[in-house]
């Protein structure tokens, strides 16, 4: 039989769409009737899935993954995994463009809920959907509480907003500001801020949404910034496309004259290419940045599940502050 913990696991893996082929099924076997019962329970059944579905063809797949396991195993399965099954087998149509994760932090007992697009590339931008890069910024921030607790935070390209609702409702920011330059990242970062700062009443949102605003923000526009004042830069995969470099090279500098160079950036990038992150860390050598390596989150440490096939460096950047 699974503990507990076993089941909460795959709850908060299957909710946030975790990779199939990275879930351990093995504490899925021999499961008991019961144990069937509890598991489509927290899993399909669960309030948030009812709520704001998360991808009908990932439940597919992992309902899919899930009976093959069990009949491999000689259990009998649960009359509810097939009626599950076989209704998303029905519904499921490849015109579903937008479904929803939900990213659970136990501990902290709180869950950041973001409407995504399938597509990696939608309404031509990348930033409808989260990135491997923002799930271990939100991580190793989760760990280092301290670099944003009581601040003013910004982030540059939240995309749909993980790491900037996870700093906003866990980790004790003062502030947040969340920017993307794509209108349509602006407006599903709108809408996801809706859904994880629950209304008063039906057109008002809770106190708590005060700690977090959303603002268009092309790199090549600084001047949108205003006169605001940040402790704390933060960006995740915004370091893929050479060609924009020199624009977010421009707003980085921006922020840092701003406060006078008393801020520090927390830079996390997706090495897909390392001559590409070789190149913007060499830009910001050139303007004489600061570059410090950080420990990435060991995996059976993380608070959040996600893909580790590629590797991601964590990166803090600060100028010297006699430097104005």
């Amino acid at each position: 039989m699974p503990s507990e913990n076993s089941l909460d696991v795959l709850k908060r893996q299957f909710l946030c769409c975790y990779p199939l082929n990275l879930i351990d099924w093995k504490p899925l076997s021999n499961l008991t009737w019961e144990d069937q019962k509890l598991l489509i329970d927290c899993t399909h059944n669960n309030e948030l899935n009812q709520k704001y579905p998360i991808s009908s063809s990932y439940q597919l797949k992992f309902f899919k993954k899930l009976i093959n396991h069990l009949e491999q195993s000689g259990v009998e399965i649960h009359d509810e995994i097939y009626e599950a099954f076989c209704n998303l087998n029905s519904q499921t149509t490849n015109d579903e463009k937008f479904s929803y994760k939900h990213y659970s932090l136990t501990y902290h007992d709180s869950v950041v809920t973001l409407k995504e697009s399938k597509s990696f590339v939608a309404d031509g931008t990348t930033g409808l959907c989260s990135w491997q890069a923002s799930l271990a910024l939100s991580d190793w921030l989760l760990h280092n509480t301290e670099l944003v607790r009581g601040k003013s935070v910004i982030e540059l390209g939240s995309g749909t907003g993980l790491c900037g609702f996870i700093v906003s409702k866990c980790c004790d920011a003062k502030h947040v500001i969340l920017t993307d330059g794509s209108p349509k990242v602006i407006d599903i970062l709108n809408t996801n801020r809706s859904l994880n700062f629950l209304p008063n009443t039906k057109d008002i949102l809770s106190d708590d949404s005060k700690k977090c605003s959303i603002l268009y923000l092309p790199w090549e526009e600084c001047e949108l910034v205003g006169t605001k004042k940040f402790d704390v830069v933060l960006a995740a995969d915004v370091v893929y496309d050479s060609s924009e470099f020199d624009s977010l090279l421009g707003i980085i500098e921006h922020l840092f004259r701003l406060m006078e160079n008393k801020v520090q950036m927390i830079l996390a990038a997706t090495v897909r290419n390392e001559s590409t992150l070789r190149t913007f860390l060499d830009l910001l050598d050139s303007k004489e940045f600061i570059i410090e390596m950080q420990e990435a989150i060991l995996e059976k440490r993380s608070y959040l599940f996600w893909d580790r096939s590629t590797p991601v460096q964590i990166l803090k950047v600060t100028k010297n502050i006699n430097l104005t």
